[in-house]
C-alpha cells in the first residue's frame, strides 16, 4: 500500500492477502487500486474491507474470466 500511496484498514489488508493467496499478487494489486478509489469517491481516507469485497465482486481476476469463457464459448460460437 505504501507505493500505491493508499492508507488501509487491518481488514482490508487481510481481504488483500487472501485475495492474493487465492488467485495473484497482481490481481491483489489492481484491487488495491481499485477500492482505493471506491473509498475516495465514498470520501474515505482509508481502504475498508468493504470496498475490497466490492471491487472483487464487479472485476474478475484470470481464472474467473477464462472461466466465464468456456462457460459460454458456445452461446458465442453460434452468434
Amino acid at each position: 500500500s505504501g507505493e500505491e500511496n493508499v492508507e488501509l484498514e487491518e481488514e482490508a489488508l487481510e481481504k488483500l492477502t487472501e485475495v492474493g493467496a487465492r488467485s495473484s499478487l497482481r490481481y491483489s494489486v489492481q484491487l488495491l487500486s481499485l477500492a482505493a478509489q471506491n473509498a475516495r469517491a465514498s470520501k474515505r481516507e482509508k481502504v475498508s474491507a468493504e470496498d475490497v469485497e466490492r471491487v472483487a465482486k464487479l472485476f474478475m481476476d484470470i481464472g474467473e474470466a477464462a472461466e466465464h469463457l468456456r462457460k459460454y464459448e458456445e452461446r458465442m460460437m453460434i452468434h
